[in-house]
């Protein structure tokens, strides 16, 4: 990547970074290195519908993070029993 292509993405920086990643994106532009980027695919993950403790299927979703809108990547659930 580009330094010029390194500070399109750091002008157009989300407002919601935290503190550290903004400091690691500052690091990276100082140092002049590309920025990393891993592709996740649906085949990546791993779908657990049943509590880890005892093992029930009965949870309650509380959280979902997708990419894009629409890959489901990380999800949290609480057990209802």
């Amino acid at each position: 990547m580009a330094s010029s292509e390194i500070e399109d993405l750091s002008a157009n920086r989300d407002m919601t970074l935290d503190k550290f990643k903004e400091r690691s994106l500052k690091r990276l532009e100082a140092r002049r290195e590309e920025q990393r980027f891993y592709p996740i695919e649906e085949a990546d993950l791993k779908t657990v519908n049943r509590c880890a403790l005892c093992g029930s299927v009965s949870v309650a979703r509380l959280a979902e993070v997708y990419l894009k809108g629409e890959l489901n990547f990380c999800s949290t659930s609480a057990c209802e029993d």
